[in-house]
């Protein structure tokens, strides 16, 4: 069944309506020069957030996780498609996918790790995996469980499950990415799975792995082919960057023949996230749809990190100045 923007007008009105009392440059600054860590935290009041200034480390993440959890939570309630919600849900049910490959690769618990802002519980699927029971997961979901730990088994490679994983993830968010009936949503999710495998290339050739373990572990769906990318990564940073020389993703890729060449990693992350930005502003040109859902849902997600990187990082007593390097931008 598609869906009209009129079934998004209200929902839209009130997200743009919060953007207003959202996480911004200027506050980010503000928390970064405070002469302490407790003036810093206590910038954040005013939009919203409870104060942390006395909280520990582990508190001021699951303060923050639950502020990400409830709003899920909320826009599950009153998103007129599930689909759009379900695509930013998705990475939090993989990713539990992956502590619980990590715990068992480890033999040792990891739920510190654990995320509640999944589509299922990490509860029902811990007893999943537990028990090789997959009848109460959906379907994918339980499908990919399967495949993960069977790659776990076969080869003892926790790695290696985790690219299972992540296979299994994105083919998902293909199929949700249809459902929406967007095509704002579709070349988004396009987007991500070539960011993806630009960041999987350029991490490989670091690691000094060959054409043949990039053609086992790029994915399929996005606007270039998983066989160009490891060819091209094979001949080297250019090569590589020449592919995506026509889109978003031009100053991430020359920044990823940089890392190649033996420079770090932290300039070319962040371009990648910066281009994710860039991919999802394109859908303020409409005041209300689907666009506006998908686009709170990743400044939610963008706030929740930066917060997470300032506050801990004052609280740790890192210089304001390593800590800017790190943020992502910030445009609400």
């Amino acid at each position: 069944m598609g869906y009209s923007d009129l079934d998004y007008v209200t929902l839209s009105a009130m997200l743009n309506a919060r953007r207003a009392r959202m996480l911004s440059s200027e506050i980010c600054d503000r928390m970064l020069m405070a002469p302490t860590y407790e003036e810093a935290a206590k910038e954040i009041l005013e939009i919203g957030y409870e104060d942390m200034s006395a909280m520990s480390e582990q508190q001021i993440l699951e303060t923050l996780s639950k502020r990400n959890e409830e709003m899920m939570q909320e826009l599950q309630k009153l998103c007129p498609s599930p689909h759009v919600l379900d695509i930013f849900r998705l990475k939090y049910d993989y990713h539990n996918i992956k502590v619980l490959i990590k715990s068992e690769a480890q033999e040792k618990e990891s739920d510190d790790l654990i995320s509640r802002s999944g589509r299922v519980s990490f509860e029902l699927l811990a007893d999943a995996f537990e028990r090789d029971d997959y009848s109460r997961l959906p379907k994918t979901l339980g499908e990919a469980v399967v495949k993960t730990k069977a790659t776990l088994h076969r080869t003892q490679n926790p790695q290696l499950a985790d690219f299972e994983a992540d296979r299994a993830y994105f083919k998902e968010m293909k199929e949700l990415a249809k459902l929406t009936e967007s095509k704002f949503i579709e070349e988004y999710v396009g987007f991500l799975i070539d960011s993806v495998n630009l960041k999987t290339a350029v991490r490989a050739k670091k690691m000094n792995k060959d054409e043949e373990f990039l053609a086992t572990v790029l994915l399929e769906g996005g606007s270039i082919a998983p066989d160009k990318i490891a060819e091209a990564a094979s001949q080297g940073g250019e090569a590589l960057q020449a592919l995506y020389e026509s889109g978003l993703l031009k100053d991430a890729a020359a920044a990823g023949a940089e890392v190649m060449a033996g420079g770090e990693m932290t300039k070319f992350e962040k371009l990648i996230d910066n281009a994710e930005r860039q991919t999802l502003r394109k859908g303020r040109i409409k005041p209300f749809g689907i666009e506006v859902v998908a686009e709170y849902l990743s400044l939610m997600e963008s706030e929740i990190m930066a917060l997470r990187m300032i506050l801990r990082g004052r609280r740790s007593g890192l210089k304001p100045a390593l800590i800017r390097e790190r943020l992502r931008e910030i445009d609400a």
